[in-house]
């Protein structure tokens, strides 16, 4: 566990503003001489007074809350004429003041969560009118955190979604899980950033996201088809206002964080009563063995607390910046961040580099918009903290007489071998640097007011690089695969993962009679991966300084390992949404999707799903003045498809380099090193979905509730 403390600057201006404030209080105290007295009571729209609504002067701290009665006083500055009311689940109201001393002032409910849109699968719907099962999480929520992965930002904010995090080394991913682990192959959700699919989000800046939604059932997630069968995460990136002046803001966060609770090991004396006393209980005594005799460790070995030593604690810097603004016609975002984070752990340690640059612009019918994000992130690992056990309490700090100054245990003096896990973690180098690129271009067209043509165009590339170099050391002759190392060695990994996809779709949107809207979206989509890696593994470098593999010439080369796959995707899909007079609402949606992943009988798989709604807040016999104030039923049904499987895995896989023996020489031979899967087909997951949403105190308090059921065939 981690204790983790935040000391925080955000927006400079603001921070200087509030130290103007105490170097004006004095004169203040004079002016309050001549400030007017404004009092007045705060009620709902059905009567009933608002205790504690906040009644302030805007663009000051001046302001009072509401007492019991819905009462308040407050003297404001000569010439004040306006105040500001606002309170929880009620719009903001502004009070203008013509010179009166006392006002009446009520409140009007807040209909945002029920004129709210949320982004689903291509396109936006109303909250209201939703009747598949959709988390939603803005940037307030993602932000509050400060995190080098956005994917650990989710964690305890969303109903259904398991947030599993790999150990709390720095810049570690996590597993997002929507409605458990449902496939022995991958149950990782599918992420679409901006329209673009990603493998994940952990490259991602947190404070440039918009928003999160999360598909959880077949209803909401079956128009992606192919890997909806763990969910879909969708993610919308922040574009600017189309109003408003441009606006700078500039943060950084500075924290710190160490080990909550440190375990309770033996030191040196301990250990060596213990060791002894261990070889007392194990010793057999030998008449015939002149040199029988336990083996008695000394008392005057020192004593090295290891934990200490690995353990401490690690500083978390956030620094960011983003600019943005727009106009009627156009928008604009722009943000860079840089994230270092120092790992408690001795040996690790991340950084990451984020820039931004998305926009939109408006030429009568034609919008064009763009994302582009650019990642650098340095992540150094501890491979040895936590393997086989803990450091022998009983070795010295360093060890100056060895090569590389550490030291293990020799059985011929402790009677026992092991390792020297920190003494390895500080020798050897294991780092990884990935560079991304995600980018999104997309043309929409309105071809009228009701049809609307849309183009997509995005890539995500990966580059990453894996460097592991152990230098010679000597430690101990005992266990001399993990205490010696008379040749360094260098293994290096390179790959490049390259996703690009094209899709074309079309919606159409009209009012079928004067209470009923219908909602029309097809589409179709190709995707393409490639995907390639080199590895070269070499020994006897002439240099510890000297980390190069051609400097170790063709003979000291150990390994040599590549691959290349390339695979494709291909889908049709639609979805048609009806809405009868604000009470009923049904959606059907069908994907047909074709994998290069399965052979051609089995290479097509179809997705169709089909769900209803009922809003009995808006019937007739429904109480329109109750304490419950929305209530909607909604039921669905679908097929979701999982296609987590290697590329080529239904084709024999033969190796070129399977050597054999013939006429008493060793030749080259081939030979099928993999079962071939003929006849694997896409894996379904069926799913039935019953939810109900209520509203209680005009929307003050929200709740949704699902009950699902969920079966995964042909796994």
């Amino acid at each position: 566990m981690k204790q983790i403390h935040y000391l925080s600057w955000i927006h400079p201006r603001k921070l200087l503003q509030r130290m103007l404030l105490i170097l004006i209080a004095l004169p203040l105290l004079t002016l309050s001489l001549n400030a007017q007295k404004v009092s007045g009571v705060v009620s709902d729209n059905e009567g009933e007074t608002v205790i504690g609504a906040t009644v302030v002067v805007p663009g000051t701290t001046i302001g009072t809350i509401t007492n019991y009665d819905g009462e308040f006083s407050l003297e404001v500055p000569e010439g004040t004429k306006t105040l500001v009311v606002s309170y929880l689940g009620f719009t903001s109201y502004q009070l203008q003041l013509d010179g009166s001393s006392s006002y009446n002032i009520v409140l009007a409910p807040d209909q945002k969560l029920l004129n709210e849109v949320v982004v689903v699968g291509y396109g936006v719907q109303k909250k209201s009118d939703l009747v598949g099962s959709v988390a939603s999480l803005d940037s307030k929520d993602i932000t509050s955190i400060v995190t080098g992965n956005a994917t650990s930002a989710l964690q305890g904010k969303m109903a259904g979604i398991q947030i599993e995090n790999n150990g709390g080394a720095p810049g570690g991913d996590a597993n997002v899980f929507v409605r458990g682990v449902s496939s022995l192959t991958n149950s990782f959700p599918l992420y679409v950033i901006d329209g673009t699919f990603a493998d994940n989000m952990t490259f991602l800046n947190p404070k440039d996201i918009e928003s999160i939604e999360v598909l959880k059932d077949a209803s909401s997630a079956a128009i992606y088809g192919s890997r909806a069968a763990n969910g879909v995460v969708l993610i919308t990136t922040k574009r600017g206002s189309n109003t408003g002046a441009p606006k700078l803001t500039v943060d950084f966060r500075i924290g710190t964080e160490s080990p909550s609770k440190m375990l309770d090991f033996l030191d040196g004396a301990q250990f060596v009563d213990y060791r002894n006393q261990l070889a007392e209980n194990d010793f057999i005594d030998d008449p015939d063995d002149p040199n029988d005799a336990p083996q008695v460790l000394s008392s005057d070995l020192p004593s090295t607390d290891w934990q200490d030593l690995s353990l401490g604690s690690g500083m978390i810097q956030d620094y960011g910046i983003a600019y943005s603004g727009g106009s009627e016609n156009a928008r604009y975002y722009l943000s860079g961040n840089v994230y270092e984070q120092d790992g408690i752990l001795i040996g690790s340690g991340y950084e990451r580099i984020n820039a931004r640059a998305n926009s939109e612009f408006k030429f009568g019918r034609l919008t064009i918009s763009q994302s582009l994000s650019m990642t650098q992130s340095d992540l150094q690992e501890n491979n040895w903290f936590g393997f086989e056990g803990s450091t022998a309490p009983i070795l010295p700090e360093s060890a100056p007489e060895n090569e590389g100054g550490f030291a293990a245990p020799e059985a011929e003096v402790h009677g026992f071998g092991g390792i020297n896990k920190y003494g390895r973690a500080s020798l050897e180098d294991n780092n990884t640097r990935s560079r991304n690129v995600l980018g999104n271009l997309n043309f929409s067209y309105a071809i009228t007011d009701k049809l609307t043509a849309k183009l997509n165009y995005g890539l995500d590339y990966l580059n990453r690089y894996s460097k592991s170099f152990t230098p010679t050391f000597f430690m101990s002759s005992t266990d001399n695969v993990f205490n010696e190392n008379t040749q360094n060695d260098l293994t290096e990994v390179r790959s490049e993962t390259l996703l690009t996809m094209w899709e074309p779709t079309l919606s159409y949107n009209t009012e079928v009679s004067e209470n009923s809207s219908l909602n029309v979206v097809v589409g179709f989509t190709e995707q393409k991966i490639d995907f390639q890696n080199l590895g070269t593994y070499v020994q006897g470098l002439p240099s510890n300084d000297i980390q190069v593999t051609g400097a170790a010439g063709i003979g000291n080369v150990q390994n040599l390992a590549g691959v290349r796959n390339t695979s494709g995707l291909r889908s049709l899909f639609g979805r048609v949404n009806y809405a009868h007079d604000n009470k009923y609402l049904l959606q059907f949606t069908m994907r047909r999707d074709a994998s290069s992943k399965f052979a051609e009988d089995f290479r097509v798989g179809y997705f169709p799903s089909a769900s209803i709604g009922w809003k009995l807040h808006n019937e007739n016999f429904f109480p329109q003045d109750g304490f419950l104030n929305r209530f909607k039923l909604r039921a669905g049904w679908g097929i979701l498809g999982a296609s987590n499987i290697p590329d080529y895995a239904y084709q024999p896989v033969l190796s070129l380099s399977s050597n054999t023996s013939f006429g008493g020489s060793l030749v080259q031979g081939y030979a099928q090193t993999a079962y071939a899967l003929e006849e694997l087909k896409w894996e379904e997951a069926t799913t039935i979905n019953v939810g109900a949403e209520l509203g209680f105190m005009e929307d003050a308090l929200a709740m949704s509730i699902d009950y699902y059921i969920k079966d995964v065939n042909d796994v």
